[in-house]
């Protein structure tokens, strides 16, 4: 399909990078792009929140419209996307978080798994972040990482390009 609107755009006489910006969001316009949540949080903050000395590896998966990093075999994962995922499980508690607009903690019935969740931008077309653990990370770690990404994440209504696609493991 894009190879299609490559070639129907070049033919119709629309430069090359006007037709690579009609590619990345059709119909949209150019979506803001993606923070790379593994330099959002600083690795000592990382290391700290799972207890350890030096910061765990961790590896960067991106599609077009989302990323994400897991540290030590997913015991802590930060996703970013225009897209939210759905829930580990029924949710048992959701409280506020302070300092994060639309900012929740979660627990859930038959799990371990804790998350924060949050939007920036209006709904419709905000990046969302999730922050979860697997019960090695206590909640107020959890909560300063989950600020962190937040303030990696430009203004959605600002465009620019995607960043390229494809899953591309990096540390």
């Amino acid at each position: 399909m894009q190879a299609r609107r490559l070639m129907l755009g070049l033919a119709s006489g629309l430069s090359l990078a006007a037709v690579v910006l009609l590619t990345a969001a059709p119909g949209l316009g150019v979506t803001p792009a993606l923070p790379n949540p593994c330099a959002s949080v600083p690795p000592a903050v990382v290391a700290s929140a799972l207890g350890l000395k030096t910061a765990a590896g961790s590896k960067l998966y991106q599609v077009v419209r989302t990323a994400t990093c897991s540290y030590r075999s997913g015991k802590l994962t930060l996703f970013v996307g225009y897209t939210s995922i759905g829930l580990p499980g029924t949710v048992a508690k959701s409280t506020r978080v302070s300092g994060l607009p639309h900012g929740f903690y979660n627990t859930y019935t038959n799990t371990v798994e804790t998350q924060v969740t949050f939007y920036k931008g209006p709904a419709a077309s905000a990046v969302y972040g999730i922050v979860t653990t697997t019960g090695a990370v206590s909640k107020p770690n959890l909560e300063r990482i989950a600020r962190l990404l937040y303030g990696s994440i430009g203004d959605p209504s600002v465009p620019t390009l995607l960043t390229p696609t494809g899953s591309q493991p990096t540390g």
